[in-house]
């Protein structure tokens, strides 16, 4: 008998789904598989996009149905629940901007003895720096707390006890772009104003995404988990 749980026919996911369940031959399946970590080059037999927390426990109950270990559980306490050293990666998308700041920093700390050397966390957040996200995409959610600076962010993972943070941006918001002056008898002092528009791209409609890639290091020489947590 195999050990290998049920496959969900694809037809059934669907049938019981109201989101997007993309498999390879789709439009969008590329781009909605990718993982901000070069490392990680995977194509699942389908991605699927939950509408409501709802169906995320719907896609948990059919998973779960089919002996997949799957949880829909607050991250903190799951991660209390781990052994130190336990985890080989933990990715949060979407996540950190939702927390109280006492709760993030917790998450911090505990995925940071929860993974083994070398483990990855990989949080991905809307990213501030871009003026078009606070003045757009992100206000328009009431479950955002604050944005998260990947400064600061980057500050409280190399806090938690991270090393080797690493940020990725994505997603800028082209279609805002003021167009730069391209004409092959335009007078030099064109190149200014080229300049001060990138900028300006760059400040006001900028990645509109980051990921924060964070290594787990190695437990200090001596170190309990009380003193890392």
């Amino acid at each position: 008998m195999s050990s290998h749980p049920a496959a969900i026919p694809i037809p059934t996911l669907r049938a019981e789904l109201d989101g997007q369940v993309l498999t390879p031959d789709d439009a969008g399946y590329d781009q909605a598989r990718k993982v901000f970590y070069g490392k990680w080059d995977r194509r699942p037999a389908a991605v699927i996009r939950p509408t409501s927390a709802a169906e995320v426990a719907r896609v948990v109950g059919l998973a779960r149905d089919r002996g997949l270990d799957v949880r829909q559980v607050d991250g903190n306490s799951f991660l209390r629940g781990r052994e130190p050293g336990s985890l080989g990666a933990i990715i949060a998308t979407h996540l950190v901007e939702h927390l109280e700041f006492a709760d993030l920093v917790e998450l911090l700390e505990l995925a940071a003895t929860r993974l083994r050397p070398g483990g990855v966390l990989i949080a991905e957040t809307p990213n501030p720096t871009s003026l078009v996200v606070l003045g757009n995409s992100f206000i328009l959610d009431p479950t955002h707390l604050r944005p998260l600076h990947p400064s600061l962010l980057t500050f409280l993972c190399e806090g938690a006890g991270f090393r080797d943070v690493r940020l990725r941006f994505h997603a800028p918001a082209s279609d805002y772009h003021l167009p730069m002056i391209d004409e092959p008898d335009a007078p030099p002092w064109t190149k200014r104003i080229n300049e001060a528009f990138a900028k300006l791209n760059q400040v006001l409609f900028g990645p509109q995404e980051y990921a924060l890639i964070a290594t787990a290091a190695p437990p200090t020489h001596g170190a309990t988990e009380e003193e890392h947590s």
